[in-house]
C-alpha cells in the first residue's frame, strides 16, 4: 500500500513539475512578445528608413 502511495505521488509530482515547465515557458514567451524594441532594434529601423525611404515597421501604424 505503502509503495503503491509512493509512485502515485511520484507520477504526481512528475506531471505538476511538467505542468509548470509549460505555464512558465508560457510566460516567458509572452514576456518576449510584449517587450518593447530596444534602442539599438530602433536605431537600425530608422537607419533602414532613412536608407531606403518608407515607414519604419515597429509599433503600431499611426492612425488615419
Amino acid at each position: 500500500m505503502l509503495k503503491q502511495f509512493k509512485e502515485v505521488a511520484v507520477a504526481g509530482l512528475l506531471v505538476a513539475k511538467a505542468e509548470f515547465n509549460h505555464f512558465a515557458t508560457n510566460v516567458a514567451n509572452w514576456f518576449i512578445a510584449e517587450m518593447p524594441p530596444s534602442a539599438s532594434e530602433l536605431s537600425d529601423k530608422l537607419e533602414n528608413r532613412e536608407r531606403f525611404g518608407g515607414r519604419m515597421t515597429v509599433g503600431s501604424p499611426p492612425n488615419p
